[in-house]
């Protein structure tokens, strides 16, 4: 889950998914869904602050097989589109509901918290 705007946490997901893509290679199936605030990093013209590395970090791991929703509802709210998420990011209808799906399809769930403890919470 990707729904925080500040750089730090950003920084947090693209190294932990990258992290993980090198530790299980093809061994692990990752996504991302992105929604409210967070929802900034998957749009092509970003309307918040999102630091170009993070950019091409996430549009990479994109590349290495991580797959990227952008929610729907959160474009909807900010009255935009399909056409204002980058290519290769899936747009769903609501974000929250993606989580519960994948889950359903046996994905784990991980939140990344930011700041000095950042660590992920698998349950």
């Amino acid at each position: 889950q990707l729904n925080k705007p500040d750089a730090e946490y950003h920084d947090h997901i693209v190294f932990s998914v990258g992290a993980m893509l090198r530790q299980y290679g093809d061994n692990i199936k990752i996504a991302v869904v992105a929604f409210g605030p967070g929802i900034h990093v998957l749009l092509k013209k970003p309307r918040r602050p999102v630091t170009p590395t993070v950019s091409e970090k996430i549009a990479s791991l994109s590349d290495y097989g991580a797959d990227f929703y952008a929610c729907g509802n959160t474009l909807k709210s900010l009255k935009l589109g399909e056409k204002d998420v980058v290519p290769f990011a899936k747009v769903v209808e609501v974000g929250a509901s993606t989580l519960m799906a994948l889950q359903k399809q046996g994905y784990a769930y991980n939140s990344w918290q930011a700041g000095p403890a950042a660590h992920a919470v698998v349950s």
